[in-house]
């Protein structure tokens, strides 16, 4: 396993993140929240922003991890197999286990398919580099 590559992976996850829920589908991401600009104000005021980035750091570093681990233990060397592997971590726990949101918490599907695909779009190149670099 090679931590290097986990941790290029985990800074990849944050400005992934970062761009994916601000630059590239902010607008469309809070407005299936039902949120507007006054609401994400008054959310930035009261959230303690260091301590919430470092939550999803160790999260996306967690993911990452298992994710590695998974890559070493079926041997997969090619960044075609990383990434296979991760479309099918991607279907089997996260597009599945997510959709309890839309299903069960009446969550807006537009919320629900782009948490799923900023997923895709992180663990799919995530996996090939993991692999190619394993």
């Amino acid at each position: 396993m090679n931590y290097l590559a986990i941790i290029i992976s985990t800074v990849y996850a944050m400005v992934l993140g970062s761009a994916w829920y601000s630059l590239i589908f902010g607008k469309l991401w809070m407005r299936s929240l039902g949120w507007s600009e006054k609401v994400i104000e008054k959310q930035k005021k009261m959230a303690n922003m260091p301590l919430t980035l470092g939550l999803m750091a160790l999260s996306a570093l967690v993911t990452l991890l298992v994710l590695a681990a998974l890559i070493d233990v079926i041997g997969a060397t090619t960044a075609w197999g990383g990434a296979l592997l991760a479309i099918w971590v991607w279907v089997g726990f996260i597009l599945t286990t997510t959709s309890s949101t839309v299903l069960f918490e009446g969550r807006n599907p537009t919320t629900y398919w782009l948490a799923v695909g900023y997923y895709f779009v992180l663990l799919v190149p995530a996996g090939a580099f993991l692999a190619s670099w394993s």
